[in-house]
């Protein structure tokens, strides 16, 4: 339901009220002497009772404006029913519309919900698969061919390092494809298979 401008009225007339009460009590309670606080509990309780008065007015307008507003909606609400009375012949349609669509809803929820459902356990299954393959690879890093390989790298890193071999970009190397596999031909007659 919409906030009619006498709402807003009345919230904001609230507001600035609570907010002159709250200041009030800041003010007194710092300038407090004994007898002061007697006298500023006084204020405050008199800033109270009327910040309660004023509430009350408040509420009672917004009250107003609702209800002036919700007999508006049914004077539309009962034009519209009137309306109505001659598409009795539509309902079968409309129902049939309604429940298709609500079937759908439920059919996309449900679908929904199975695929957050499943998909969590492949969501699983994947992270132990990552999991699975970084120990793999630290395995091998750490393994006497991973040294040659890293030691490779760094002794062929002015020439692009071991990547040099994956893309086939030596010096007069080439890339020819047989049955279906890519394949680096060096100029001494050796080839291996491309990644």
């Amino acid at each position: 339901m919409r906030a009619s401008p006498d709402q807003g009225t009345a919230f904001s007339t609230t507001d600035q009220i609570l907010r002159a009460a709250a200041g009030i009590v800041v003010t007194e309670v710092k300038r407090a002497t004994e007898s002061e606080l007697r006298a500023a509990t006084e204020a405050i309780h008199r800033t109270a009772q009327s910040a309660v008065q004023q509430l009350a007015v408040a509420a009672r307008e917004t009250s107003a404006a609702l209800t002036r507003e919700i007999g508006a909606a049914s004077s539309r609400l009962a034009d519209h029913a009137e309306s109505l009375q001659g598409a009795r012949a539509k309902r079968p349609v409309a129902f049939a519309v309604a429940a298709a669509s609500f079937a759908a809803l439920l059919l996309t929820v449900g679908s929904y919900l199975a695929g957050y459902t499943f998909g969590a356990g492949d969501r699983e299954a994947a992270r132990e698969e990552r999991i699975i393959k970084d120990t793999k690879t630290r395995t091998w890093a750490l393994s006497p061919a991973g040294r040659e390989a890293r030691a490779l790298d760094r002794t062929l890193s002015r020439a692009g390092g071991v990547s040099i071999f994956a893309r086939c970009t030596g010096p007069g190397w080439q890339v020819k494809t047989k049955r279906g596999v890519r394949r680096c031909y060096v100029p001494a007659g050796a080839w291996w298979a491309l990644p």
